[in-house]
């Protein structure tokens, strides 16, 4: 089931959040809210509680259902990208399946 929650001192954490269940109500009751990522500044914030017991559990407002952490994405300005290295087409061709040399020889006038 998912539910809207409010989350308290919302406003310190950073835009992007570690939502974790409450450890206690898990051992008591079987109920834990999943574990994820969520995005603080979202308008609506919505969280999947899950029960695996055969009993009802009631959720009521205020509950402490779990916390939130902040997450600290490292941006990195360094660009990587792969490289194919061939010696000549014809190695190339030697290693293509047959049924495939025709696409790669149509393909490979745009490259």
């Amino acid at each position: 089931m998912w539910l809207p929650v409010i989350i308290p001192g919302i406003e310190h954490l950073s835009d992007i959040g570690l939502v974790e269940s409450n450890r206690e109500r898990f051992e008591k009751e079987h109920s834990y809210i999943v574990q994820g990522v969520i995005g603080t500044r979202n308008e609506y914030k919505v969280l999947q509680v899950v029960n695996e017991n055969e009993s009802d559990v009631s959720v009521y407002p205020n509950m402490k259902l779990g916390s939130c952490e902040s997450i600290y994405i490292e941006e990195t300005t360094e660009q990587r990208c792969a490289t194919v290295l061939k010696k000549n087409e014809d190695d190339a061709r030697g290693k293509v399946p047959g049924h495939l040399e025709e696409l790669l020889q149509r393909s490979s006038k745009r490259l």
